[in-house]
């Protein structure tokens, strides 16, 4: 569950579509100085055509960097709730095997919630660790032998 839950790192791909952003609202800054300008007199309509191409080829391909991010952050989101499943379901096919008293602490520790209809569990409401809590299993034993 922890490794899941950890936060992640901020890569230079974030960094180029933080900048991407910026570079976008420059881009369209610039071309409404370039149209209010055109409608001033000052550049001829060839020379505002050649400009405002130039700036529609930057912003289409800023656009589509962020488009791609996007659609990578939802991919690799999905995998990060179904890698968080799969931990979940491994700590829980442990239960099985655990007394009563270690049961109870698991439960006590991942279950907020269980709503029962007809002898069934209708919901269950996890309750995750935030990702820097430290995950311990307390269980009154030490893990080595006392010496004799």
């Amino acid at each position: 569950i922890e490794k899941a839950l950890e936060p992640p790192d901020r890569s230079p791909l974030d960094e180029m579509i933080a900048k991407a952003g910026i570079e976008l609202e420059r881009l369209k800054t610039e071309k409404q100085r370039l149209l209010s300008l055109a409608l001033k007199g000052v550049f001829s309509d060839e020379e505002v055509a050649t400009e405002a191409r130039r700036i529609d080829a930057e912003i289409r391909s800023w656009s589509a960097l962020v488009s791609k991010e996007q659609q990578e952050k939802t991919l690799r989101s999905t995998a990060n709730v179904r890698d968080t499943a799969q931990l979940i379901a491994s700590v829980f096919a442990e239960y099985q095997f655990l007394n009563l008293k270690e049961r109870k602490h698991l439960t006590r520790q991942l279950v907020k919630r269980i709503e029962v209809e007809d002898k069934h569990f209708t919901a269950l409401t996890l309750s995750l660790p935030a990702p820097d809590a430290k995950i311990r299993s307390r269980t009154d034993m030490d893990s080595w032998r006392q010496p004799a």
